[in-house]
């Protein structure tokens, strides 16, 4: 119980992120978790509280649970968000998409992952006057996503290059107006592919460092037109420090920045820096 409100007090102190830092639709949150013991079935679950700050000064809360279960080299993970957005003294929330993935070591130094980013709802959420809300405030991307990844590891690094698809188009109709003036019209958006690449590095037990780049391959349309800016790449920093706990349990601070964004996010995902702590343990 300790160490749940160590974890409270410090989301406070910290005053929506992705679950490992960084600011996308999803595929640069995906990561391998290579371990050193898979000779038994194990559960590891996980909370996470971050604060981020988006575009028109949004605030970004969100509470993430994650469980994962283990068999030998098989891996099956589900994690889901609860998100608020606060914005102009306006709070808006509920769950955000639900990540489902599975991981297979198929060598002891590769890994590779597939899964589904599932929505909770259309992206087509209104406020209290029944107006359409603009993307950075919807608390769901509207999309079913296939997710595709593939690790590598070499002795302290680990490379990473992976794949987002959108399945489907959300039913987001948002149009630039008088109640939401400095947000893109996002009616009948068409999000495009994303392609990551990354490279994370383990100084020792305690400090993580990584760098990861996503580049949206054909860029996103509404109305049937193409958004100027919004294809291209991105490039996220990100550091963790761990604190190994008692009873298998793991305390864990990340912060993020991007050094490079695109011109144009209509999908709502842009941040400025991201900070979060994450409780950890294994049953």
């Amino acid at each position: 119980m300790k160490y749940i409100l160590i974890l409270l007090f410090s989301t406070v102190y910290l005053s929506n992120i992705l679950s490992q830092g960084c600011s996308d639709a999803g595929i640069c949150s995906v990561k391998p978790g290579f371990n050193e013991d898979n000779s038994s079935s194990k559960f590891h679950y996980s909370a996470l509280q971050s604060v981020a700050l988006g575009e028109q000064s949004i605030v970004h809360l969100a509470t993430r649970a994650q469980i994962e279960w283990q068999q030998g080299s098989y891996q099956l993970q589900f994690s889901i968000p609860y998100l608020f957005h606060i914005y102009d003294g306006s709070q808006y929330n509920g769950f955000g998409d639900i990540t489902i993935l599975n991981k297979y070591s198929f060598a002891p130094d590769w890994k590779v992952l597939a899964g589904l980013k599932i929505p909770v709802n259309d992206a087509n959420q209104t406020n209290s006057n029944n107006e359409t809300l603009p993307m950075p405030l919807q608390t769901s991307l509207g999309t079913f996503d296939l997710i595709a990844l593939l690790s590598k590891r070499f002795n302290k690094w680990t490379i990473n290059i992976g794949w987002q698809h959108p399945l489907n188009q959300n039913k987001n109709s948002f149009t630039s107006n008088e109640f939401y003036p400095d947000f893109l019209t996002t009616n009948n958006f068409v999000r495009g592919d994303d392609l990551m690449a990354g490279a994370d590095w383990k100084l020792n037990n305690k400090w993580h460092f990584s760098a990861v780049s996503v580049y949206r391959l054909n860029g996103d349309y509404a109305n049937g037109e193409f958004i100027s800016g919004s294809e291209g790449l991105s490039i996220n920093l990100n550091a963790q420090y761990t604190k190994q706990l008692k009873n298998n349990l793991q305390l864990d601070f990340l912060a993020a920045a991007p050094i490079l964004v695109r011109k144009v996010r209509p999908d709502g995902t842009t941040r400025s820096f991201i900070v979060s702590v994450a409780l950890s343990g294994v049953l």
